[in-house]
């Protein structure tokens, strides 16, 4: 999943904290397209094979064709050969890794026509299609972990994963959890800050994983009615919604449609959205302000 993951427990057993470190762990051995022992490899390098997975990435591959039907088709987790095109081959953090696609590997792919059995804890993808967890993978690892952490008896849990934030109970001065939003153009600065107590924050921007090819400087948020990074105004999104990997697929709608229009579908899905463009703007939905600091 690459960058930075931070975890925070409240009470509950000391051992805890490593508990889910390991567990986010295995998350990333499991999801990781630059790990060709990953199931996600796996299941990428099978096309039109069953493949034997585990528990959670049969929810992320539910997710991810949940995060499609939702927004119809903007968010599309097939677009990883077009991300390879663009030049995004290795990983960011370790570029001794690098992810692989069979030769039938295309774009679109078919996501509806993947075949998940979860009696037989299968998936088959169809010939053609692969998949990319990508941030919405990222936010429902923290998801997971915050839910684990509450499940084994902590007060409070907070997963910190890369500009997704899920928390869960009391934070550590028994109150809601304060999250700080990331200036899109000054890392060290915060934008706003926004309180939760049940929930989770998470940022998208544009300005992140940039990398340059051929046709000049692009980034990772692919524009699936083009096929190309997606040309806009807008540097950075913040969504707060019940859970981050939902707020992963909301955030990129603000990319891909017109301001107005993805704040209505952010709310329309429960959620609340913070919307920077080009001019240092915030656009924000009627409900935001009830989330500030």
């Amino acid at each position: 999943m690459g960058g930075h993951f931070e975890v925070t427990v409240v009470e509950g057993d000391l051992q805890l904290v490593d508990e889910v470190v390991d567990y986010l762990h295995n998350l990333e051995a499991l999801w990781s397209r630059f790990l060709p022992t990953s199931e996600i490899s796996q299941l990428n390098s099978s096309p039109g094979v069953p493949v034997t997975v585990s528990i959670e990435t049969l929810k992320l591959v539910q997710s991810l064709i949940e995060g499609f039907r939702l927004t119809n088709g903007l968010f599309d987790p097939t677009t990883l050969p077009l991300t390879l095109a663009n030049g995004y081959v290795s990983s960011h953090v370790d570029t001794t890794r690098t992810t692989v696609l069979p030769d039938s590997a295309t774009w679109p792919g078919d996501i509806e026509s993947i075949v998940i059995k979860e009696a037989e804890s299968t998936v088959t993808l169809p010939v053609g299609t692969t998949l990319d967890p990508g941030g919405l993978g990222k936010g429902l690892a923290a998801d997971l972990a915050v839910e684990l952490a509450m499940s084994r008896g902590a007060h409070g849990a907070l997963v910190s994963a890369n500009g997704d934030v899920r928390a869960a109970g009391l934070s550590p001065d028994g109150r809601s959890w304060r999250i700080g939003i990331e200036h899109p153009l000054h890392k060290h600065l915060e934008i706003a800050q926004v309180h939760i107590s049940d929930g989770a924050v998470v940022t998208s921007s544009r300005m992140t994983n940039r990398w340059t090819n051929d046709a000049g400087e692009t980034h990772h948020i692919i524009d699936p009615k083009t096929g190309k990074s997606a040309q806009t105004e807008v540097l950075s999104a913040t969504v707060v919604s019940a859970q981050a990997a939902l707020g992963e697929v909301l955030a990129k709608l603000a990319f891909l449609l017109p301001i107005g229009e993805a704040v209505a579908m952010v709310v329309a899905n429960g959620a609340q959205a913070c919307i920077v463009d080009a001019n240092m703007m915030m656009h924000t939905s009627d409900g935001w302000d009830e989330y500030l600091a």
